[in-house]
């Protein structure tokens, strides 16, 4: 019985204890507009996980430590507040709206502002500050990373070429080429061959990031009911930047990058199989060492039998070759370069820039490109606005040959495929280098070089105009125009192989191939916005906002295409 008392007296202690240390606070979150209470208002403890939310009549109640010094109030579209406690136990507090918040907007697939968050939909922003420290010059390239639940990634890793890019996941149709838009307007993003069917240039990598506002990505399912079919596999909306009021900024920037391959130590087996002599060198089957042939630097197939019994333990006593290392160029750089003015008054704005992108690939090949963008706004009348954005693109791609050009192996794989002590660089007395060094299906990724040469060449204009009028207080029109022009042209050019000491690439006597595709899309938006309020517009006591939109989307689509062959 005596021990029953200690513990009930050391039970009451701690109750006491534990409740002198905690304070119960109270109180109601209301709105600072119209007093109206405020229910799911997060309240917490300031650098503390300790925290609540206000019930359906805006009321709270939290026990809170005695070395609490603050309460945080947040809520969505409100902004946040911080209240010292400062030892009171009633803390009422009236969150102001947050305009920002309340202003931030999406365009719908009819080119209408919507406030976000009444848009059913899940939609990730990016914004241009993101993209200041990448690296390379292409949007589709500045996204990767950036995009919560978005799978984009580089398919070959070659400069100009299109990123893989996965909103929604694998449809039953197989393709996940998201809706592109610039502006609020369809834009053309096919991707075209530039030597393979793995070999592409892109039309999403024309577009410099250095002129983007902010890029909303759409990937909900429900994208396709706001998208119609073609944003099916999501939306991605490019927003250009446009002029500010005031003083004309001119600002220049200049970034070089470097790349090299990750290779993680790649090596290649350093020991073999083949019959050799007493010194270790690989011979033929009369006892013969093997060597290149002087003349083509052709190597005789080594002797060996590999099956159940065989055993690797043979180290080459001939020279051998990195052949990774040598396919791969070391330190390669990309250079961009970017020129902007930007100003106006409040009648008239602008934004102009220049940006130029020069990019060398680790194999082969180059990508040079040039963007020029003019982004004009005049408002015409007090009811009338003009927006015209423009966009002029040329770019030349030679990185073409990387895969598919010797019609066997691509470059990279057949520089691993060789054997190691075959020299990739080895040159004849013409200068050429060996077409086959093991004269097989095998195929030196150097001749193809020298002998084949890969270009695509674009030339590239989007235009888009834009007119707002604003009839009354309750109508509003709104239409947009958006074209896209591209020429691809595509040349594939064989040299004559016969007075090569070896050549292997056929047609031997060389060939000339080009292909021109343009592609054309047009896309019209017309909207027509009826909104009023009942209390403020007609003195009504009934608190109903009535809101109409009248929509039109025309889209058009044409293709050309020529090929013309000459040997």
């Amino acid at each position: 019985m005596k021990r029953f008392t200690i513990l009930l007296a050391f039970l009451m202690l701690v109750g006491l204890s534990l409740h002198a240390q905690s304070v119960q606070i109270s109180g109601n979150v209301t709105s600072a507009e119209d007093g109206s209470p405020l229910p799911g208002v997060s309240v917490v403890v300031k650098g503390t996980t300790i925290g609540t939310v206000t019930n359906f009549n805006g009321g709270y109640a939290l026990a809170v430590p005695q070395s609490a010094n603050t309460l945080v109030f947040s809520f969505v579209g409100m902004k946040t507040q911080e209240v010292p406690i400062a030892g009171q136990t009633l803390i009422n507090v009236a969150l102001e709206s947050d305009f920002l918040q309340l202003e931030e907007i999406v365009v719908t697939g009819v080119g209408a502002a919507t406030d976000l968050r009444r848009v059913a939909i899940s939609v990730e922003t990016v914004s241009s500050d993101e993209f200041l420290n990448s690296s390379t010059g292409s949007i589709d390239k500045a996204l990767i990373g950036k995009v919560p639940g978005a799978l984009i990634q580089s398919v070959s890793g070659q400069p100009g070429q299109q990123q893989s890019i996965m909103l929604r996941g694998v449809n039953s149709l197989g393709s996940t080429q998201p809706m592109i838009l610039i502006d609020g307007v369809q834009i053309l993003t096919a991707n075209l061959d530039n030597g393979s069917s793995t070999n592409l240039s892109s039309r999403l990598s024309d577009i410099d990031f250095a002129d983007v506002e902010r890029v909303e990505v759409v990937q909900g399912a429900a994208a396709a009911t706001i998208y119609g079919a073609q944003g099916a596999n999501g939306v991605i909306q490019i927003f250009t930047k446009s002029g500010k009021t005031g003083k004309t900024v001119i600002s220049y920037s200049s970034q070089v990058s470097i790349d090299n391959a990750i290779t993680n130590d790649y090596q290649k087996a350093d020991k073999h199989y083949f019959n050799t002599d007493g010194s270790g060198f690989m011979i033929n089957s009369v006892g013969t060492r093997l060597a290149p042939d002087p003349v083509t630097g052709e190597w005789p197939a080594p002797v060996g039998t590999i099956d159940g019994n065989a055993i690797i333990n043979k180290p080459f006593s001939e020279t051998t070759y990195d052949h990774v290392d040598l396919i791969f160029k070391d330190n390669v750089q990309t250079w961009r370069n970017t020129l902007s003015a930007s100003g106006g008054t409040d009648n008239f704005t602008f934004h102009g820039s220049l940006a130029n992108t020069s990019q060398e690939s680790i194999i082969n090949g180059h990508y040079k490109r040039l963007n020029g963008r003019l982004n004009l706004r005049a408002k015409l009348s007090d009811k009338l606005t003009l927006d015209l954005r423009s966009n002029v693109i040329t770019a030349d791609n030679t990185t073409g040959g990387i895969t598919g050009a010797n019609n066997r192996y691509s470059a990279l794989g057949s520089s691993i495929n060789l054997p190691q002590f075959v020299d990739l660089k080895w040159k004849d007395a013409n200068g050429g280098y060996t077409y086959s060094p093991m004269n097989d299906l095998s195929a030196n990724p150097f001749y193809t070089f020298e002998n084949r040469k890969y270009s695509a060449d674009v030339t590239r204009v989007i235009q888009n105009v834009g007119l707002n009028y604003k009839f009354t207080k309750f109508v509003e029109l709104d239409a947009k125009y958006g074209i896209d022009y591209y020429n691809h042209k595509f040349r594939d050019i064989l040299r004559n192989q016969n007075n090569n000491i070896t050549f292997g690439v056929p047609p031997f006597d060389g060939r000339y191939i080009q292909r021109t595709e343009e592609g054309v899309a047009k896309n019209a938006i017309v909207n027509a916005f009826i909104s009023f309020d009942l209390m403020d517009d007609f003195g009504s006591s009934l608190p109903l906002v009535l809101r109409t939109q009248i929509s039109a989307d025309h889209r058009e689509n044409t293709y050309k295409y020529i090929y013309a062959e000459a040997t």
